[in-house]
């Protein structure tokens, strides 16, 4: 092969490699751009995802929630579906604020002022925390409390006639407090030393455990006249 012919083939094979690797790069540089408008595109959608959870006055007027919410139409201002919908899309997005993006649970609640106001003079509402870790030389008992007859009885259905002083009335109306669980609630009795466990059963005790019947309900006589 004569000088030419190598200098030819070096020049093609040069060339070649070149408009490779350009090639690399301009596609390298349009999947970046790709990506980058891709990204630009979801955290732009994500902004207008949280700017109307966490909207503010966005949803004053129900001209603000249409250019809020995009919708291209027009309205009457004063249609009363209109602003009912508009209300109750506020309302929704404010309880969605609440308890979703809030990120508070019971455990991040400040109970100190309520343990502060402990007797133990009196029964007191204890979490499923303090139950579950106990108390020394405290016992625990399972108590049921029928909501149906408001009949509290022990762990052998025997009704328990001193609910103020073993539980304390006003503790049966708070189910679920620091228990997470709707049916359940934990009470301490330090004079009794007894940690109490109280499940909720809505029936009547009457019916369930002593076995008596509701009594039917006898048509009205009407009256004489």
């Amino acid at each position: 092969m004569n000088k030419t012919l190598f200098i030819a083939i070096g020049s093609g094979l040069l060339g070649l490699g070149m408009g490779l690797s350009i090639g690399h790069i301009l596609t390298r540089r349009q999947l970046e751009q790709q990506y980058a408008d891709a990204m630009q595109e979801e955290i732009k959608a994500t902004k207008a995802y949280y700017g109307i959870l966490h909207k503010g006055d966005g949803y004053e007027t129900p001209e603000k929630a249409v250019k809020t919410l995009g919708v291209d139409t027009e309205f009457n201002s004063d249609d009363e579906t209109l602003q009912k919908l508009v209300t109750e899309l506020k309302y929704s997005t404010e309880i969605v604020e609440k308890n979703i993006f809030d990120g508070r649970s019971e455990d991040d609640v400040d109970y100190s002022e309520e343990d502060s106001n402990r007797n133990s003079e009196s029964p007191y509402i204890i979490s499923v925390q303090e139950y579950m870790a106990g108390e020394a030389e405290f016992n625990q008992v399972t108590v049921s409390y029928f909501a149906g007859d408001e009949v509290l009885c022990d762990d052998s259905d025997d009704p328990i006639d001193e609910v103020e002083t073993v539980v304390g009335h006003d503790n049966l109306t708070k189910f679920g407090h620091r228990s997470n669980d709707a049916n359940i609630v934990y009470v301490r009795n330090e004079k009794l030393q007894i940690d109490f466990e109280v499940i909720k059963n809505n029936g009547n005790y009457s019916e369930i455990v002593a076995g008596f019947e509701s009594s039917p309900k006898l048509p009205r006589r009407k009256s004489r006249g």
